[in-house]
């Protein structure tokens, strides 16, 4: 009896030890699903970071581009300037002498010409 005894107690304390093996198992692959999650959202966190760094990066050269032109509104000269090539302005006394293309030229003459 005794015998017998002790090969159930092995048979119990092997089957203890599988079904502690497998629950060491079933936790460490849990634990490595989690990480693996982490690890990606880490990552895809990371590439927003780069993404709205170079955002910012095109908005503050935007933003000191706009300065530098709003700094040239109060250069009389720059105003003037923009008022001749964007207006047509001319100072009193200028005598205003525009190019005119071939075909541009033919097309009035012969408009003229009717």
């Amino acid at each position: 009896m005794r015998a017998e005894s002790a090969v159930g107690e092995k048979k119990k304390g092997k089957k203890k030890l599988r079904w502690t093996k497998l629950l060491l198992i079933l936790a460490v692959c849990f634990f490595l699903v989690q990480l693996y999650g982490k690890i990606d959202r880490y990552l895809t966190l990371e590439d927003e970071i780069g993404y709205y760094q170079e955002q910012l990066a095109q908005a503050e050269a935007a933003y000191e581009e706009r300065l530098a032109t709003i700094e040239l509104l109060d250069d009389e000269a720059y105003i003037e300037r923009l008022a001749r090539e964007n207006l047509g302005m001319v100072k009193q006394g200028e005598t205003v002498v525009s190019a005119v293309r071939t075909g541009e030229a033919q097309d009035t003459q012969d408009a003229a010409a009717d």
